[in-house]
């Protein structure tokens, strides 16, 4: 019997020292996917995201804009521009030195000025106009005011009184401080001799067409259709805007929904981007110019 206890033993021991297989751990369950909970009325809303324009999307190019524009509505935005010839006037003025002119506008009569490649309110150019010169007890004195030009004119409510040192410099003695610029029309054209600023800033407003349609009944009730998009195009004044008239109704059954007219987006969109002007020589109040001499001074101001 006891060779079969030994067998006993070691088949004990073997089994002791054999490894036991590892236990495998259990694979992560993936979670279970959230319910999302609609709130009401909200897949109607459309992602902001979705709908934004990508960063490579291309500028439009508000030139063929206003192209496009000018020949959907040929009546309304006949002679309409939007680019001053503002390069045209900068290359005037040398870079090391200002350029003497002569200026014209309502309130001043061809006095002499100077020019200057300074950037000024946002405007490239600065004016400095001699409003009056006067020479007493051997003192030559002189009242001045500035102006920022650009694609417009600014003449400043503030001048400054200067007396002239014996280097020839000139030194401010007195101030008239009266804040505010007085604008004047936007820089319509630009030649060898004169810059003019005749250009009428304007508004444009784009509206849906409306109609007057039938009642169930009897009668008609205005209705914002939009089948056409009309454009109303006005003198840009301060403060300062046109009412709508109003259509009244004989009935108030609802209108229909009015037509989705992409034209009326891509116009609204092109004029809040562009500052548009139309050229008016005669009968601008707010015209003006710079001349390069004082005989092309006195012609201009005859135009008015």
């Amino acid at each position: 019997m006891r060779p079969l206890v030994l067998l006993s033993l070691a088949l004990s021991a073997a089994c002791a020292t054999e490894p036991l297989p590892h236990a495998m751990p259990d694979e992560p369950r993936p979670a279970p996917p959230v319910a999302r909970r609609e709130l009401p009325g909200a897949s109607a809303i459309p992602d902001a995201a979705a709908d934004a324009p990508s960063a490579d999307a291309a500028a439009p190019n508000l030139d063929e804009e206003l192209a496009w524009a000018r020949q959907r509505w040929p009546k309304d935005l006949a002679g309409i521009e939007h680019r001053s010839p503002v390069a045209t006037l900068v290359a005037w003025v040398p870079a090391d030195a200002p350029l003497a002119v002569w200026v014209s506008t309502r309130e001043i009569a061809c006095r002499p000025g100077q020019l200057a490649r300074k950037a000024s309110e946002g405007s490239e150019l600065e004016l400095t106009v001699f409003l009056k010169e006067s020479q007493a007890g051997g003192v030559r004195r002189r009242v001045i005011t500035t102006a920022p030009v650009g694609d417009r004119m600014r003449i400043s409510q503030s001048t400054e009184e200067q007396t002239q040192n014996p280097d020839g410099s000139w030194t401010t003695v007195g101030v008239s401080a009266t804040s505010g610029l007085i604008p004047h029309a936007a820089l319509s054209s630009v030649t060898s001799e004169a810059a003019r600023f005749d250009g009428h800033w304007l508004e444009v407003d784009a509206t849906c067409s409306s109609e007057q349609l039938p009642c169930g009944d009897a009668g008609t009730r205005s209705c914002v259709t939009c089948r056409d998009v009309a454009l109303k195009v006005s003198e840009r004044r301060l403060g300062a805007r046109a009412s709508a008239a109003i259509s009244l109704s004989s009935c108030s059954e609802p209108c229909p929904p009015a037509n989705d007219n992409p034209e009326l987006g891509r116009v609204r969109r092109l004029f809040d981007q562009i500052e548009p002007f139309r050229g008016q020589a005669k009968g601008n109040s707010a015209s003006g110019g710079l001349y390069r001499s004082l005989a092309a001074c006195r012609a201009g101001a005859k135009r008015k």
